[in-house]
């Protein structure tokens, strides 16, 4: 992801009046706690990485080497642009489209967020135009690549612990998944849904 606020609110629910933008890659880790579907309590510990504005997607191994930053085998991706400034989201496209190209993304989950959702331009003769194309990247977020998308912001802490959650969940679900199907195939025995985890998300 590449907005320091959002990962700031989350994991020490501070926020700095001017907006900043991520120059350095930044770690933070910060637990969550799930009532799963299967009924019980599950505690993952997330690794969340908060990156620059990123040009491109590594495509190798090697330039993944080169940038310094593990992408390729992140857990989960949230994918953040700023819900005041809708040019954003098409370089947001750009980079999710790399992302596919470059690594089998079957059991990856990628959430899409909205951010500043405070800095929108309250002028009426604008607000129409800009209501319908922020819809319009909804429609094509869900309806088209089938990915979550949800709107935040930062500033005013609304949202914010609901999109960790929500990616945490997507993780869980394809995890579960993904233990159901080895299940079936190796005929394992003993499978228990309390095992620790542990979530990567950039």
């Amino acid at each position: 992801m590449n907005d320091l606020e959002n990962v700031k609110q989350f994991t020490t629910n501070t926020f700095r009046a001017e907006y900043c933008t991520t120059v350095r890659p930044v770690v933070k880790t910060r637990t969550v706690m799930l009532n799963s579907a299967s009924g019980f309590n599950r505690v993952y510990q997330l690794k969340i990485v908060d990156l620059p504005p990123v040009s491109s997607f590594p495509q190798n191994s090697l330039e993944e080497w080169s940038g310094g930053v593990s992408l390729r085998t992140a857990s989960a991706y949230l994918l953040v642009y700023d819900a005041s400034n809708l040019d954003t989201f098409h370089q947001l496209k750009l980079l999710k489209e790399q992302i596919y190209d470059s690594r089998d993304m079957n059991k990856v989950p990628v959430l899409i967020v909205a951010n500043k959702y405070d800095a929108l331009n309250p002028t009426a003769a604008t607000s129409t135009q800009e209501s319908r194309e922020r819809r319009d990247i909804c429609s094509i977020v869900r309806k088209q690549w089938k990915l979550a998308h949800l709107e935040c912001s930062a500033k005013y802490n609304w949202r914010i612990i609901s999109l960790f959650k929500e990616i945490t969940r997507l993780c869980e679900i394809l995890e579960l998944a993904h233990a159901k199907d080895n299940l079936h195939t190796s005929h394992l025995e003993g499978f228990h849904p309390l095992n620790g985890e542990k979530c990567a998300i950039s």
